[in-house]
């Protein structure tokens, strides 16, 4: 059970006020600091991506026609669409 888990938004905040937002700013340090948040950002990026494959893995076992399964299976193929999209965007 999932209790007393944040939510998504609750997360996205918590993340947004721990880790700094990078970009370019033609300064040493404040670079420096945009290529530290850099990594963290690839971290929890990392984390996430392998916390969705351990969803869609985890159906591997369940009968094709279970319904919750093909739910986390579509869920997860979805957010995957997203990245894919978001990267051949412009990255």
């Amino acid at each position: 059970m999932m209790a007393n888990k944040l939510n998504s938004k609750q997360i996205s905040s918590l993340l947004e006020a721990l880790i700094d937002t990078p970009h370019w700013y033609g300064e040493t340090n404040a670079d420096n600091e945009s290529l530290e948040a850099i990594e963290a950002w690839g971290d929890v990026a990392f984390v996430a991506l392998q916390k969705l494959t351990d969803a869609f893995d985890s159906t591997s076992n369940a009968p094709k026609t279970n319904g919750s399964a093909i739910e986390i299976r579509d869920a997860v193929r979805e957010n995957a669409e997203v990245f894919k999209e978001y990267i051949q965007g412009g990255y």
